[in-house]
Protein backbone atom coordinates (compact mmCIF):
# COMPACT_ATOMS: atom_id res chain seq x y z
CA UNK A 1 0.00 0.00 0.00
CA UNK A 2 1.72 3.33 -0.86
CA UNK A 3 1.40 6.65 1.07
CA UNK A 4 -0.01 9.66 -0.61
CA UNK A 5 2.59 11.13 -2.89
CA UNK A 6 3.52 15.19 -1.74
CA UNK A 7 5.60 17.35 -3.81
CA UNK A 8 7.48 20.67 -4.92
CA UNK A 9 9.19 21.34 -7.72
CA UNK A 10 10.81 24.61 -5.85
CA UNK A 11 14.31 24.03 -5.05
CA UNK A 12 16.41 27.29 -4.14
CA UNK A 13 19.45 25.89 -3.85
CA UNK A 14 21.22 22.64 -5.20
CA UNK A 15 24.61 20.72 -4.73
CA UNK A 16 25.82 17.59 -5.53
CA UNK A 17 25.24 15.61 -2.07
CA UNK A 18 21.99 17.95 -0.97
CA UNK A 19 19.50 20.71 -2.13
CA UNK A 20 17.14 22.93 -0.14
CA UNK A 21 13.02 22.36 -1.29
CA UNK A 22 10.80 25.40 -0.49
CA UNK A 23 7.06 25.08 0.20
CA UNK A 24 7.12 20.84 0.91
CA UNK A 25 4.19 20.32 2.61
CA UNK A 26 4.46 17.92 5.58
CA UNK A 27 7.69 17.45 5.23
CA UNK A 28 9.78 16.54 8.74
CA UNK A 29 13.32 15.79 10.05
CA UNK A 30 14.77 12.21 8.96
CA UNK A 31 12.19 11.86 6.19
CA UNK A 32 12.73 9.89 3.11
CA UNK A 33 11.81 11.84 -0.44
CA UNK A 34 12.39 11.01 -3.96
CA UNK A 35 14.07 13.37 -6.06
CA UNK A 36 13.29 13.16 -9.50
CA UNK A 37 14.63 15.33 -12.46
CA UNK A 38 12.87 15.90 -16.17
CA UNK A 39 14.18 12.66 -17.98
CA UNK A 40 12.49 10.07 -14.86
CA UNK A 41 15.70 9.23 -13.30
CA UNK A 42 15.02 9.28 -9.66
CA UNK A 43 17.20 9.48 -6.26
CA UNK A 44 16.27 8.75 -2.88
CA UNK A 45 17.11 11.81 -0.15
CA UNK A 46 16.37 12.13 3.55
CA UNK A 47 15.73 15.17 5.09
CA UNK A 48 18.19 16.68 7.47
CA UNK A 49 17.32 20.05 8.59
CA UNK A 50 13.83 21.87 8.71
CA UNK A 51 12.92 25.68 8.62
CA UNK A 52 10.02 27.33 8.56
CA UNK A 53 8.79 25.87 5.21
CA UNK A 54 11.70 25.27 3.47
CA UNK A 55 13.89 22.02 4.01
CA UNK A 56 17.38 20.72 3.87
CA UNK A 57 17.47 17.61 1.71
CA UNK A 58 20.35 15.15 1.70
CA UNK A 59 20.88 12.77 -1.34
CA UNK A 60 21.39 9.37 -0.43
CA UNK A 61 22.15 7.54 -3.57
CA UNK A 62 25.81 9.74 -3.93
CA UNK A 63 27.08 12.60 -5.59
CA UNK A 64 24.63 13.59 -9.14
CA UNK A 65 24.89 16.47 -11.81
CA UNK A 66 21.42 17.75 -11.94
CA UNK A 67 19.94 20.39 -12.85
CA UNK A 68 18.05 22.48 -10.36
CA UNK A 69 15.01 23.95 -12.51
CA UNK A 70 14.26 19.97 -13.74
CA UNK A 71 13.57 18.57 -10.74
CA UNK A 72 10.55 17.67 -8.49
CA UNK A 73 11.04 16.38 -4.86
CA UNK A 74 8.18 14.27 -3.57
CA UNK A 75 7.58 12.99 -0.06
CA UNK A 76 8.38 9.48 0.42
CA UNK A 77 11.14 7.26 -0.91
CA UNK A 78 10.13 5.12 -4.11
CA UNK A 79 8.82 1.70 -3.92
CA UNK A 80 9.85 -0.97 -6.71
CA UNK A 81 7.21 -1.30 -8.93
CA UNK A 82 5.42 -4.25 -8.11
CA UNK A 83 2.85 -5.93 -10.60
CA UNK A 84 -1.10 -6.77 -8.97
CA UNK A 85 0.28 -10.15 -10.56
CA UNK A 86 3.61 -11.16 -11.12
CA UNK A 87 4.23 -12.19 -14.46
CA UNK A 88 4.44 -15.98 -14.17
CA UNK A 89 6.86 -17.96 -16.63
CA UNK A 90 5.33 -21.20 -17.49
CA UNK A 91 8.46 -22.63 -19.20
CA UNK A 92 10.33 -22.83 -15.17
CA UNK A 93 7.31 -23.70 -12.87
CA UNK A 94 8.15 -27.30 -13.30
CA UNK A 95 12.16 -27.12 -12.67
CA UNK A 96 12.49 -28.16 -9.50
CA UNK A 97 16.52 -29.44 -10.11
CA UNK A 98 18.94 -29.41 -7.04
CA UNK A 99 22.30 -27.94 -6.93
CA UNK A 100 25.52 -28.58 -5.24
CA UNK A 101 26.71 -26.19 -2.88
CA UNK A 102 30.04 -27.92 -1.79
CA UNK A 103 29.20 -27.72 1.67
CA UNK A 104 28.41 -31.37 3.25
CA UNK A 105 25.93 -31.12 5.43
CA UNK A 106 23.45 -28.62 3.39
CA UNK A 107 24.00 -31.07 0.25
CA UNK A 108 23.41 -34.33 2.13
CA UNK A 109 20.56 -33.30 5.03
CA UNK A 110 19.06 -29.67 3.23
CA UNK A 111 19.96 -29.63 -0.47
CA UNK A 112 19.14 -26.58 -1.86
CA UNK A 113 16.95 -26.30 -5.17
CA UNK A 114 16.71 -23.93 -8.07
CA UNK A 115 13.98 -20.85 -7.68
CA UNK A 116 13.30 -21.83 -3.73
CA UNK A 117 13.80 -19.38 -0.82
CA UNK A 118 15.68 -19.91 1.87
CA UNK A 119 15.23 -18.38 5.41
CA UNK A 120 18.90 -18.37 6.99
CA UNK A 121 19.01 -17.57 11.02
CA UNK A 122 22.55 -16.71 11.86
CA UNK A 123 24.14 -15.76 15.56
CA UNK A 124 25.16 -12.12 14.12
CA UNK A 125 26.08 -10.12 10.53
CA UNK A 126 29.54 -11.08 10.79
CA UNK A 127 29.90 -14.49 11.66
CA UNK A 128 27.55 -15.93 9.15
CA UNK A 129 29.37 -14.34 6.40
CA UNK A 130 31.63 -17.13 6.54
CA UNK A 131 28.84 -19.60 5.77
CA UNK A 132 27.07 -17.30 2.71
CA UNK A 133 30.75 -16.70 1.08
CA UNK A 134 30.43 -20.77 1.27
CA UNK A 135 26.49 -20.62 -0.62
CA UNK A 136 28.47 -17.72 -2.64
CA UNK A 137 30.99 -20.36 -3.97
CA UNK A 138 28.16 -23.30 -4.50
CA UNK A 139 26.15 -20.89 -6.42
CA UNK A 140 29.33 -19.74 -9.00
CA UNK A 141 30.14 -22.97 -9.39
CA UNK A 142 26.93 -23.73 -10.62
CA UNK A 143 26.71 -20.43 -13.12
CA UNK A 144 24.56 -18.87 -11.19
CA UNK A 145 24.95 -14.75 -11.60
CA UNK A 146 25.35 -13.34 -7.81
CA UNK A 147 23.77 -10.59 -5.88
CA UNK A 148 24.15 -9.34 -2.74
CA UNK A 149 22.01 -7.02 -0.95
CA UNK A 150 23.83 -5.72 2.46
CA UNK A 151 21.57 -3.37 4.07
CA UNK A 152 23.10 -1.12 7.56
CA UNK A 153 26.51 -2.41 6.95
CA UNK A 154 29.36 -1.03 9.49
CA UNK A 155 33.01 -0.35 8.52
CA UNK A 156 34.27 -3.66 9.25
CA UNK A 157 31.27 -5.79 7.78
CA UNK A 158 31.92 -3.79 4.89
CA UNK A 159 35.79 -4.48 4.11
CA UNK A 160 34.65 -7.99 5.02
CA UNK A 161 31.83 -8.32 2.42
CA UNK A 162 34.11 -6.93 0.10
CA UNK A 163 37.38 -9.17 0.30
CA UNK A 164 34.83 -12.18 0.01
CA UNK A 165 33.20 -10.12 -3.40
CA UNK A 166 37.01 -9.59 -4.13
CA UNK A 167 38.20 -13.23 -3.26
CA UNK A 168 35.56 -14.28 -6.61
CA UNK A 169 36.74 -11.73 -8.43
CA UNK A 170 33.36 -10.64 -8.77
CA UNK A 171 32.19 -7.59 -10.57
CA UNK A 172 30.49 -4.41 -8.57
CA UNK A 173 27.48 -4.75 -11.27
CA UNK A 174 26.01 -7.45 -8.09
CA UNK A 175 26.92 -5.52 -5.19
CA UNK A 176 24.51 -3.75 -3.17
CA UNK A 177 25.39 -1.81 0.26
CA UNK A 178 24.16 0.26 2.94
CA UNK A 179 27.00 2.11 4.47
CA UNK A 180 26.07 2.76 8.58
CA UNK A 181 28.77 4.95 9.63
CA UNK A 182 26.13 8.02 8.49
CA UNK A 183 22.69 7.69 9.92
CA UNK A 184 21.40 9.91 7.39
CA UNK A 185 22.61 7.60 4.32
CA UNK A 186 20.29 4.80 5.88
CA UNK A 187 17.69 3.74 3.51
CA UNK A 188 16.35 0.89 1.61
CA UNK A 189 17.91 2.03 -1.60
CA UNK A 190 20.36 -0.48 -2.38
CA UNK A 191 17.51 -3.32 -1.80
CA UNK A 192 15.67 -1.92 -4.76
CA UNK A 193 18.69 -1.54 -6.85
CA UNK A 194 19.61 -5.06 -6.40
CA UNK A 195 16.24 -6.48 -6.69
CA UNK A 196 15.66 -4.92 -10.34
CA UNK A 197 19.06 -6.01 -10.94
CA UNK A 198 18.81 -9.69 -10.21
CA UNK A 199 14.92 -9.67 -12.11
CA UNK A 200 16.40 -7.94 -15.36
CA UNK A 201 18.98 -10.74 -15.35
CA UNK A 202 16.31 -13.41 -14.60
CA UNK A 203 14.78 -11.59 -17.55
CA UNK A 204 17.56 -12.27 -20.00
CA UNK A 205 17.66 -16.23 -19.04
CA UNK A 206 20.21 -16.50 -16.54
CA UNK A 207 19.63 -17.87 -13.53
CA UNK A 208 20.45 -16.12 -10.34
CA UNK A 209 21.33 -16.24 -6.55
CA UNK A 210 20.42 -13.57 -4.41
CA UNK A 211 21.69 -12.88 -0.72
CA UNK A 212 19.98 -10.35 1.43
CA UNK A 213 21.63 -9.35 4.68
CA UNK A 214 19.23 -8.74 6.08
CA UNK A 215 16.31 -9.06 7.52
CA UNK A 216 16.35 -7.30 10.73
CA UNK A 217 17.90 -4.04 8.67
CA UNK A 218 14.69 -4.28 6.12
CA UNK A 219 12.22 -4.44 8.72
CA UNK A 220 14.02 -1.32 10.70
CA UNK A 221 13.61 0.92 7.63
CA UNK A 222 10.37 0.05 6.51
CA UNK A 223 8.93 0.71 9.64
CA UNK A 224 10.98 3.82 10.51
CA UNK A 225 9.87 4.93 6.54
CA UNK A 226 6.16 4.82 7.86
CA UNK A 227 5.91 5.34 11.46
CA UNK A 228 7.57 8.79 10.73
CA UNK A 229 4.51 9.87 8.95
CA UNK A 230 2.37 8.43 11.99
CA UNK A 231 1.19 5.29 9.30
CA UNK A 232 1.12 2.77 12.21
CA UNK A 233 0.33 3.49 14.87
CA UNK A 234 1.56 0.47 16.95
CA UNK A 235 4.25 -1.98 16.40
CA UNK A 236 2.08 -4.74 15.84
CA UNK A 237 0.91 -3.01 12.71
CA UNK A 238 4.40 -2.14 11.48
CA UNK A 239 5.46 -5.69 11.91
CA UNK A 240 2.65 -6.88 9.69
CA UNK A 241 2.62 -3.91 7.09
CA UNK A 242 6.55 -5.42 6.74
CA UNK A 243 5.43 -8.74 6.63
CA UNK A 244 2.93 -7.92 3.51
CA UNK A 245 5.49 -5.82 2.05
CA UNK A 246 7.86 -8.80 1.80
CA UNK A 247 5.67 -11.60 1.01
CA UNK A 248 4.84 -9.21 -1.78
CA UNK A 249 8.91 -8.83 -3.25
CA UNK A 250 8.82 -12.87 -2.35
CA UNK A 251 6.20 -13.25 -5.10
CA UNK A 252 7.64 -11.12 -7.71
CA UNK A 253 10.77 -13.50 -7.48
CA UNK A 254 8.35 -16.59 -7.36
CA UNK A 255 7.04 -15.19 -10.87
CA UNK A 256 10.16 -16.08 -11.95
CA UNK A 257 10.33 -19.40 -10.41
CA UNK A 258 13.49 -21.34 -11.27
CA UNK A 259 15.80 -18.39 -12.06
CA UNK A 260 15.93 -17.16 -9.07
CA UNK A 261 16.84 -18.55 -5.93
CA UNK A 262 17.02 -16.20 -2.64
CA UNK A 263 18.86 -16.66 0.72
CA UNK A 264 17.70 -13.82 3.20
CA UNK A 265 19.58 -13.90 6.73
CA UNK A 266 18.20 -12.89 9.79
CA UNK A 267 20.97 -12.42 12.15
CA UNK A 268 20.57 -12.77 16.02
CA UNK A 269 19.28 -9.58 17.93
CA UNK A 270 17.42 -10.09 21.27
CA UNK A 271 15.65 -7.75 23.01
CA UNK A 272 15.07 -8.34 26.66
CA UNK A 273 16.59 -11.90 26.34
CA UNK A 274 13.54 -12.82 23.79
CA UNK A 275 14.15 -14.06 20.01
CA UNK A 276 13.59 -11.75 17.28
CA UNK A 277 9.87 -10.88 16.50
CA UNK A 278 10.73 -11.53 12.49
CA UNK A 279 11.64 -15.35 13.16
CA UNK A 280 7.97 -15.69 12.41
CA UNK A 281 8.46 -14.84 8.99
CA UNK A 282 10.81 -18.40 8.13
CA UNK A 283 7.24 -18.87 7.06
CA UNK A 284 6.95 -16.87 3.63
CA UNK A 285 9.79 -19.11 2.86
CA UNK A 286 10.23 -22.43 1.20
CA UNK A 287 12.99 -24.07 3.78
CA UNK A 288 15.15 -22.96 6.52
CA UNK A 289 18.82 -23.46 7.73
CA UNK A 290 19.71 -22.50 11.22
CA UNK A 291 23.10 -21.71 12.21
CA UNK A 292 23.92 -22.53 16.24
CA UNK A 293 26.19 -20.56 18.03
CA UNK A 294 29.42 -23.00 18.02
CA UNK A 295 29.16 -22.12 14.30
CA UNK A 296 27.71 -25.46 13.28
CA UNK A 297 24.37 -26.13 11.31
CA UNK A 298 21.67 -27.21 13.16
CA UNK A 299 18.97 -29.97 12.73
CA UNK A 300 15.77 -27.98 12.86
CA UNK A 301 15.89 -26.50 9.17
CA UNK A 302 13.67 -27.93 7.01
CA UNK A 303 13.62 -27.78 3.37
CA UNK A 304 10.64 -28.18 0.78
CA UNK A 305 10.08 -31.84 -0.88
CA UNK A 306 9.93 -33.02 -4.29
CA UNK A 307 7.22 -34.91 -6.64
CA UNK A 308 8.47 -38.61 -5.27
CA UNK A 309 10.70 -39.65 -8.21
CA UNK A 310 11.80 -37.02 -9.24
CA UNK A 311 15.46 -36.99 -7.10
CA UNK A 312 16.03 -39.21 -4.46
CA UNK A 313 18.82 -37.47 -2.64
CA UNK A 314 15.46 -34.90 -1.59
CA UNK A 315 14.15 -37.66 -0.21
CA UNK A 316 16.86 -39.49 1.60
CA UNK A 317 17.77 -35.78 3.38
CA UNK A 318 14.36 -36.07 4.59
CA UNK A 319 15.08 -39.55 6.20
CA UNK A 320 18.52 -38.47 7.32
CA UNK A 321 17.03 -35.43 9.34
CA UNK A 322 14.80 -37.19 11.46
CA UNK A 323 16.77 -40.27 11.74
CA UNK A 324 19.80 -37.72 13.72
CA UNK A 325 17.24 -35.95 15.38
CA UNK A 326 16.13 -38.55 17.00
CA UNK A 327 18.89 -40.15 17.89
CA UNK A 328 20.28 -36.81 19.31
CA UNK A 329 17.26 -35.71 21.19
CA UNK A 330 17.55 -39.69 22.57
CA UNK A 331 21.51 -38.95 23.71
CA UNK A 332 20.58 -35.60 25.44
CA UNK A 333 17.90 -37.32 27.67
CA UNK A 334 20.15 -39.96 28.60
CA UNK A 335 22.39 -37.46 29.42
CA UNK A 336 20.30 -35.43 31.33
CA UNK A 337 19.17 -38.57 33.37
CA UNK A 338 22.96 -39.07 33.78
CA UNK A 339 22.59 -42.21 32.58
CA UNK A 340 26.48 -42.95 30.71
CA UNK A 341 26.75 -43.31 27.57
CA UNK A 342 28.39 -45.94 25.53
CA UNK A 343 31.03 -45.84 23.31
CA UNK A 344 29.09 -46.32 20.35
CA UNK A 345 26.62 -43.21 21.28
CA UNK A 346 30.00 -41.12 22.18
CA UNK A 347 31.95 -41.70 18.84
CA UNK A 348 28.24 -41.31 16.83
CA UNK A 349 27.23 -38.15 18.92
CA UNK A 350 31.74 -36.79 18.45
CA UNK A 351 31.27 -37.66 14.38
CA UNK A 352 27.67 -36.22 13.80
CA UNK A 353 28.70 -32.62 15.50
CA UNK A 354 32.25 -32.73 13.73
CA UNK A 355 29.79 -33.36 10.24
CA UNK A 356 27.71 -30.72 10.91
CA UNK A 357 30.08 -27.71 11.53
CA UNK A 358 32.04 -28.36 8.55
CA UNK A 359 30.43 -26.01 6.46
CA UNK A 360 33.13 -24.81 4.22
CA UNK A 361 32.72 -26.15 0.57
CA UNK A 362 34.46 -28.86 -0.95
CA UNK A 363 34.73 -30.46 -4.37
CA UNK A 364 34.63 -33.94 -3.20
CA UNK A 365 31.76 -33.23 -0.22
CA UNK A 366 29.88 -36.84 -0.45
CA UNK A 367 26.64 -37.73 1.14
CA UNK A 368 28.09 -40.96 1.61
CA UNK A 369 29.57 -39.58 4.87
CA UNK A 370 26.30 -38.87 7.32
CA UNK A 371 25.27 -42.83 6.35
CA UNK A 372 28.60 -43.91 7.86
CA UNK A 373 28.28 -42.06 11.05
CA UNK A 374 24.46 -43.28 11.24
CA UNK A 375 26.40 -47.20 10.68
CA UNK A 376 28.16 -46.22 14.14
CA UNK A 377 24.76 -47.05 16.03
CA UNK A 378 23.15 -50.43 16.31
CA UNK A 379 20.69 -51.04 14.09
CA UNK A 380 18.08 -51.53 16.63
CA UNK A 381 18.37 -48.21 16.89
CA UNK A 382 17.42 -47.13 13.76
CA UNK A 383 13.99 -46.82 12.77
CA UNK A 384 13.46 -43.66 10.07
CA UNK A 385 15.75 -44.83 7.78
CA UNK A 386 15.59 -48.28 5.78
CA UNK A 387 18.12 -50.63 6.84
CA UNK A 388 18.79 -51.77 3.47
CA UNK A 389 19.88 -47.84 2.39
CA UNK A 390 21.83 -48.08 5.50
CA UNK A 391 23.78 -50.94 4.70
CA UNK A 392 23.94 -49.97 1.30
CA UNK A 393 25.45 -46.78 1.63
CA UNK A 394 27.42 -46.87 4.49
CA UNK A 395 29.59 -49.92 3.40
CA UNK A 396 29.72 -48.75 -0.65
CA UNK A 397 33.15 -46.73 -0.96
CA UNK A 398 31.83 -45.23 -4.51
CA UNK A 399 27.71 -45.04 -3.85
CA UNK A 400 25.77 -42.06 -3.24
CA UNK A 401 22.77 -41.37 -2.02
CA UNK A 402 21.43 -39.20 -4.54
CA UNK A 403 21.99 -42.20 -7.17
Amino acid sequence: MKLLRRGSNNVSFLSASSLWVERLAGAALNDLVTIQDDSGDSFVGRVVEVQNDRCHVRICDGEHSLCRDSLRVWLGSSELELPAEPPLVVSRLTRRSVFKTGIAPVDTLFPLQHGHSIFVAGVSFYRSLDFFSALLHGALSDRQWPCLISLDTSKNEAREVRRIWNHYGLEDEGLFISDSRDQLYQSMTPLRLGWEAAIGRANEGRDVFMMVLDLESWARFYQEDLALRGYYRSRAGALNGFKNALSTHMQLLYGHKGRITVAMLLSERKVAGLPSELLALRDLFDGVLILRGDGSLSLNGYTPQLPRGMDRSVEYARLLRRQCKELRAELKRRRMDEYPLGDEERAFERALHEFMSDLEPRADASPQRIWQILALMPESRIGRVPLSLLREYSRNDVGEASR
